[in-house]
């Protein structure tokens, strides 16, 4: 018996089967879409590119994402060179330049909205809410100009509207607060410890560091005199440590949360690297074959999963990079990519884990990957 179709009915046949293979090929492109990451050789660094970038300053990898990744660089103004934002997302693949200007010093996701994206730019606070397509500045209330710079940013771990900017310059620098997302901005210029032969704030602020733990407790690291300073209430009153009056930049600070106690590190220009004790206001320095009293940190990361820190270290010859196991409670030097010159500088370093630890290393070399041999 034949089977008649009317014109309508095989429109919607037709329309089913193009339903039905769109969703085919979506499934297959999901399912074969390349893993750019997953394809480098663990155990080795493998470069991911902008080799021609001048010194990456900052790198940021998508907390869900490894492919996804912002690297920033540095402005060269003897050599003309602008520095620039990149992003790739398939892992180095392919590079777009969102922006070009000043040099890029700092790149953070806003927490659970890795959509939303804060740059500092310099003489800028940058913000994407769409994942870098398009950019706000958020000066109101902020003094920047060519003589004062954004130097350091954090965000709030529970409430990202909160954010602390450090600025500094030429000309001394200040700490801000904002409770909107960066829509407006609060000098905060009361609760400091007095000092008759100074203002403790006028130097630039330099590094900041948010216990995501007990987020109240903002520590904020200035250069020029060398004073790190404690918050436990949101700034709204500081303490001294006792790494006050160092006369050397508070370079980087990073806070490991021990299931017990929560650890802050500190990092000095020529003064090396210290640790603080129970009490977080005394700070004690780390001495072993690779650091002491001279060593000048560039770049301190904590990876608080891994229960591991990073720390760079800088010398007009390059520099070290050494992990610490804080569960062994060991010190190893990694060996750097075998084709950087020893005299180019070693900026940053980012660690991400994915089944097994990334160590994203940011030089005057371009990016390099190392993953760890699972």
């Amino acid at each position: 018996m034949a089977i008649v179709i009317g014109k309508q009915c095989f429109k919607y046949l037709l329309a089913v089967v193009f339903l039905s293979a769109l969703i085919t090929a979506c499934i297959n492109n999901t399912e074969n879409a390349t893993d750019y990451c997953e394809q480098v050789p663990a155990g080795e660094w493998t470069s991911l590119g902008l080799q021609k970038a001048d010194d990456i300053y900052s790198v940021a990898v998508h907390p869900d994402d490894p492919e996804t990744i912002y690297v920033g660089s540095s402005y060269n103004f003897s050599d003309g060179i602008q520095g620039k934002l990149f992003k790739t997302t398939d892992c180095g693949a392919h590079w777009d330049t969102l922006f070009a200007g000043n040099s890029v010093r700092t790149i953070q996701y806003e927490p659970d909205n890795p959509e939303v994206v804060y740059v500092l730019n310099s003489n800028d606070v940058l913000k994407s809410t769409d994942a870098g397509s398009t950019w706000s500045s958020l000066q109101n209330g902020i003094r920047l100009n060519w003589e004062t710079f954004s130097h350091s940013l954090v965000i709030h771990p529970e409430d990202p509207s909160i954010l602390y900017v450090g600025t500094g310059g030429f000309f001394g620098g200040r700490l801000y607060k904002s409770t909107n997302g960066g829509k407006s901005w609060n000098e905060l210029t009361s609760g400091f410890p007095e000092d008759p032969n100074r203002d403790i704030l006028y130097n630039s602020i330099v590094s900041i560091a948010l216990n995501r733990r007990q987020p109240n407790q903002i520590l904020a690291g200035t250069a020029e005199n060398g004073d790190l300073l404690l918050s436990n209430d949101a700034g709204e009153n500081w303490s001294k440590t006792n790494l006050v009056n160092t006369g050397v930049l508070i370079k980087d600070l990073g806070i490991y949360n021990h299931s017990s106690k929560d650890i802050i590190y500190a990092g000095l220009n020529k003064k090396g690297l210290y640790k603080s004790n129970k009490d977080i206001q005394s700070f004690n320095r780390i001495e072993n074959e690779y650091l002491n009293d001279t060593t000048s940190i560039a770049d301190i990361e904590i990876n608080n999963d891994l229960g591991k820190m990073a720390v760079l270290t800088a010398t007009p010859y390059g520099g070290k990079l050494l992990m610490h196991d804080f569960k062994n409670k060991t010190w190893d030097r990694v060996e750097v990519p075998a084709n950087i010159n020893s005299t180019y500088s070693y900026n940053t370093i980012e660690l991400y884990n994915k089944n097994s630890l990334y160590k994203f290393f940011g030089t005057a070399d371009g990016l390099y990957l190392k993953k760890e041999k699972k």
